[in-house]
């Protein structure tokens, strides 16, 4: 079996175990806070898988030139600060207010962040994905393992949780606990991954 090949299989795995489990509490919070229906919370998954994928490219690349392994994760301590400052911006409803002009934290910065800062936090599978990419001896065979893996990893229940979150957020009876719940939820994430 090719090093690509095997990068895609273990990227299906992967997703549909521990990937969705890792980012499910990032990315249901930010759907279910700023999107309007289920369409929206489609691409805001889109959007989160594209900034893990792109992290994974940019490593795989990294990996496949050195040939050896490359500690660049941030610690679960910046994750966790990350988490808690989104959880308060989704609280305080900043993803609707200009914080700086014609920049706004809008759902879909919020969501493509995200999954830039879940694609540093370090996971097994990824460091195999990696490892592959070292074996593979080349910058651009090296990108391509990983962003094969990144895809397989996409490729899981996480777009339909996106899915659901998206419609939840369209039901009104919901808008008005919806920042609540997703920012004290992303908070709390936050405090295990510091506290880990």
């Amino acid at each position: 079996m090719s090093l690509v090949l095997q990068a895609f299989v273990l990227g299906i795995i992967y997703g549909f175990g521990p990937c969705t489990i890792s980012c499910a509490p990032v990315l249901v919070p930010i759907v279910m806070s700023t999107s309007k229906n289920y369409k929206q919370g489609l691409a805001y998954t889109l959007v989160f898988g594209l900034g893990r994928i792109l992290v994974y490219m940019l490593l795989g690349m990294l990996m496949g030139t050195l040939g050896k392994s490359l500690e660049f994760y941030l610690s679960n301590k910046v994750v966790g600060v990350f988490m808690a400052l989104m959880g308060l911006a989704l609280i305080f409803k900043l993803h609707t207010k200009c914080l700086v002009p014609r920049i706004k934290i809008t759902g879909l910065h919020m969501s493509f962040v995200a999954g830039v800062i879940m694609g540093f936090s370090p996971c097994a599978p990824l460091l195999a994905a990696l490892a592959l990419a070292v074996a593979s001896k080349s910058a651009l065979l090296g990108g391509l393992i990983a962003l094969v893996f990144g895809i397989g990893t996409l490729i899981s229940p996480i777009l339909l949780l996106g899915l659901v979150s998206g419609k939840w957020a369209s039901l009104k009876e919901f808008n008005n606990i919806n920042n609540y719940v997703g920012g004290g939820f992303l908070i709390i994430m936050g405090l295990i991954f510091f506290f880990q």
